[in-house]
């Protein structure tokens, strides 16, 4: 079986890409990188990717989520961790709840430097509703993210159920396919 490292310090991510991936073991490695301010998830995935490569002087992926709301305009973006931080789910869902517009989309953004130092990079994201917090609130925005033509928020999915429709496996498809070339 082929290896793969994934730079990443969070073991729920770690365990989706290790489903996702299944024709990969994939490493996990943590580094942590200070996050670069910015509103565009590829300057902060192609950030995270060079100091990971700089550190570990190997081919690697890293990814970073951003979760946008309609009625936030560009935000949360990539700064959904400190929202949730500061926040909680619930507080976040009650502010965009107020607004007639509780359209929202996840984005994974995936980086990949290959043994050369070139970069790849790979998106995948689900459109959706924010709804008041349902279900598990171990990671992340799960319990209040409701993608379309689901009944289940992500935080009521079972790891397999998100595992094989998420923001993250969209990108980890894609990412898999250029593997696979």
């Amino acid at each position: 079986m082929r290896k793969i490292t994934f730079i990443t310090g969070n073991e729920n991510k770690l365990a989706e890409a290790q489903v996702i991936l299944s024709d990969y073991e994939v490493i996990g490695k943590s580094l942590d990188v200070p996050e670069i301010q910015s509103l565009d998830p590829r300057e902060v995935v192609e950030h995270k990717l060079l100091l990971s490569h700089e550190a570990f002087g190997e081919a690697c992926f890293v990814e970073d989520v951003s979760f946008t709301c309609d009625a936030l305009g560009a935000l949360p973006g990539p700064f959904i961790k400190w929202f949730e931080q500061s926040l909680g789910n619930q507080r976040l869902a009650n502010i965009i709840l107020r607004h007639d517009n509780h359209r929202a989309r996840a984005l994974c953004t995936i980086g990949y430097v290959d043994h050369s130092g070139s970069m790849h990079f790979f998106e995948g994201v689900n459109e959706g509703v924010v709804v008041a917090a349902r279900g598990e609130s171990s990671f992340g925005f799960d319990p209040i993210f409701l993608p379309d033509g689901y009944d289940q928020t992500y935080g009521e999915m079972s790891l397999e159920q998100k595992s094989s429709m998420s923001h993250r496996y969209q990108a980890l498809k894609v990412f898999d396919e250029f593997l696979g070339i």
